[in-house]
């Protein structure tokens, strides 16, 4: 911490060199991430981090594992009643659209004898309330039974992998995004899983699938508790030092799928038969000297430009950025189209107009859309412009490996990096190599830069990759963002008149 001044001075020369920082993102909550923390992380548009000292758990703590029993039958009738018998379930089925049909059933935790809604939705079957069995490392918030009663109970990570009854458990980040792909994607999925009360300020939810997620707030490392009526925040499975969450708001309709440090204690929904369909990742497939990548191409019938492309996980990408003009479209020269490909304003990146689909119409600067999924914009036929969610699934696939950013970024063109100098002073150095990549996927992101006023900025430092996903703010939407100064990449969000590149992937067959 003494050689704090340092840092700070040595980033601020690299802010200089960034330009305004308009395209930072409002923060509601200073204590979610969309990165893992590290010594070097840090960016031109948003810095965070979070550091604790652990608490002292053990896994020799664990409780013991019992049976549970459940089931969910589709029947008329009311609502189901608690089961007053071991093993027993009950089950009702209830219309609340044309459209959508909630079936419920319940399950009876036979480890401590409480009964718990259930809720089957799209092939996922859910509890439809938090978890609140007692493991140690669990709290009620506030520390008032009540509390427990009203929203279930509050985990550190390594003991909300013990919270789940025998067949059910944690879900992954993946069947987090199969659950908000079954409700319409995250712009809308808060609002139609947030309970119908109990939101400030009237943030309440539809709950048009009987999910009924409550605003339980959460407890930080030091034992405090926020945000009650606020926020309700969701373990996943999935990350290393910090852990994938679902997290929704009272002051948005949409949800996030963000990282929360492993010592906050949050709620857990546990999720039937998790874990049986095992995560996707995806295995480094190129060194300095080996390349095993499995590499395709497409044609884009539009002008005849061949991309290389790449399958990492279960996602072909394309593995160059897109070179196709159209309007509001940028580069510099066409030598500099030819090898970094074109600038796109989020408009022209969706195809507002409408030119090849109606997946992006009317997504521009100045309005508000709903994206019909997956939006081709201004992607070749067979391909489209991924959403925030697929650019987290691919982080997903890779990071188990190492830094995201740095296995993703190419090996060749990024100027720079932090560098230790001498007695734990760490600065930022221009003629350093570490923040270059290793491009161990054969992604190949290289440090393009951004578009911005009719200029290109920052060359070098960094690039983003615009995604289909509107952000909840007017005028802005999310972007995928890698930088020189940091090895872990990010989700961010920016000003839709930004000029960004873009990066299509395969439609699902």
């Amino acid at each position: 911490m003494k050689h704090l001044g340092f840092l700070v001075l040595a980033f601020t020369v690299f802010l200089a060199a960034c330009g305004d920082d308009t395209s930072s993102s409002p923060v509601d909550d200073p204590d979610s991430s969309a990165v893992e923390s590290s010594a070097q992380s840090s960016s031109c548009d948003d810095a965070q981090s979070s550091s604790s000292d652990k608490q002292g758990n053990s896994s020799s703590d664990k409780q013991n594992a019992s049976s549970s029993s459940e089931s969910a039958q589709s029947s008329s009738g009311d609502k189901p009643s608690s089961s007053s018998g071991e093993g027993t379930v009950s089950s009702s089925s209830q219309m609340l659209t044309p459209s959508v049909e909630i079936v419920y059933g319940t399950l009876m935790d036979e480890r401590d004898g409480k009964t718990y809604k259930t809720v089957v939705i799209g092939k996922q079957t859910w509890m439809a309330e938090n978890i609140n069995y007692e493991t140690r490392y669990s709290f009620c918030y506030d520390n008032k039974a009540e509390n427990c009663a009203k929203y279930g109970r509050l985990y550190i990570w390594e003991f909300a992998m013990q919270a789940c009854p025998a067949g059910w458990g944690l879900p992954s980040l993946e069947e987090f995004q199969a659950l908000v792909a079954a409700v319409g994607g995250d712009a809308i999925a808060g609002k139609a899983l947030k309970s119908t009360e109990g939101w400030k300020d009237g943030g309440n939810g539809t709950d048009d699938y009987g999910f009924a997620a409550l605003p339980a707030g959460y407890m930080k490392e030091d034992s405090t508790f926020h945000f009650v009526g606020e926020f309700a925040k969701f373990w996943s499975t999935s990350g290393t030092t910090w852990k994938s969450q679902l997290e929704m708001s009272y002051d948005r309709d949409s949800l996030f799928l963000s990282t929360a440090y492993t010592e906050f204690a949050l709620s857990v929904r546990c999720l039937k038969g998790a874990g049986a369909a095992n995560e996707t990742k995806a295995l480094p497939c190129k060194t300095d000297s080996t390349d095993t990548c499995e590499y395709g191409s497409v044609k884009d019938d539009r002008d005849g430009r061949t991309y290389k492309t790449v399958k990492i996980g279960d996602q072909w990408w394309m593995a160059q950025n897109l070179n196709y003009e159209t309007e509001n479209s940028f580069c510099a020269d066409d030598s500099a189209c030819a090898k970094n490909g074109r600038f796109y304003t989020w408009a022209a990146a969706m195809d507002s107009a409408a030119k090849w689909s109606e997946g992006g119409k009317g997504c521009g600067l100045g309005s508000s859309c709903s994206p019909k999924y997956p939006v081709r914009g201004v992607c070749p036929s067979g391909w489209h412009v991924p959403s925030k969610d697929e650019w987290t699934y691919l982080r997903t696939a890779v990071k188990e490996s190492g830094p995201d950013g740095k296995m993703l970024k190419s090996v060749d063109g990024w100027i720079g990096g932090f560098v230790e100098k001498g007695g734990g002073l760490i600065e930022y150095d221009s003629l350093a190599v570490n923040g270059k990549g290793t491009d161990a996927f054969g992604f190949t992101a290289l440090p393009v830069g951004i578009w911005d006023k009719g200029a290109l900025r920052n060359e070098g430092f960094e690039t983003s990759f615009w995604s289909s996903s509107e952000y909840e703010y007017d005028g802005r939407a999310h972007h995928f963002y890698l930088s020189a100064l940091m090895d872990n990449a990010m989700m961010d969000s920016r000003t839709k008149n930004y000029g960004h590149s873009v990066r299509c992937v395969k439609d699902a067959d």
